[in-house]
């Protein structure tokens, strides 16, 4: 995605300053974008969102666009979880999203991908060219309640994310993060 359509997400999804929005405003006014390609990103935004709740896609959502979804009524379980520590998620409590933010050093990075693992480090899933900001310590996601709690009736003992950066002269691992779950009674 170029910056202009990363700035129009970011203007759909209410994450812009005062100013950014003015600026972008104007080049709407100026002709610089038609109608027709705002209506297209804005579908196309809506079903990615939709995909990424019902867990369909994986992607990096925004403490913004979080907190957007927040208002809507979603009762939202945060966690920040840190490389090299078991983190404990307590997913027995009354909510619907699990936000989660992986806190890593993106330095240098140009592609990251992901790997969900089991707890012995056996790739389940590799998610692939994810995105994310090269500027931030966080990437973050989301996932609907029951996705959560499928997986972890699946892999009880726990489970393992690990954050690859893909570089031309082959791959890095920028941290491995793992988590169990306190599973609802």
């Amino acid at each position: 995605m170029n910056e202009r359509s990363q700035t129009l997400v970011a203007y759909l999804g209410g994450e812009l300053s005062a100013d950014q929005e003015q600026t972008l405003e104007q080049q709407l006014f100026a002709g610089e974008l038609d109608g027709g390609d705002l209506t297209d990103l804005a579908n196309l935004t809506i079903g990615l969102r939709e995909a990424a709740f019902l867990g369909i896609l994986s992607v990096q959502v925004s403490r913004g666009e979080m907190e957007r979804i927040r208002t809507l009524g979603y009762r939202i379980l945060e966690c920040r979880i840190r490389a090299g520590v078991e983190t404990v998620l307590d997913i027995s409590g009354d909510f619907d999203l699990i936000f989660l933010e992986f806190e890593m050093d993106l330095t240098g990075a140009t592609r990251i991908d992901c790997e969900v693992c089991d707890h012995l480090g056996n790739v389940i899933k590799r998610n692939l060219d994810l995105p994310f900001s090269p500027d931030q310590k966080v990437v973050s996601g989301f996932c609907a309640r029951e996705l959560a709690l499928t997986g972890v009736e699946n892999n009880p003992e726990g489970m393992m994310n690990r954050w690859i950066s893909v570089e031309p002269g082959g791959e890095r691992i920028i941290g491995e993060f793992r988590t169990r779950a306190i599973l609802p009674e």
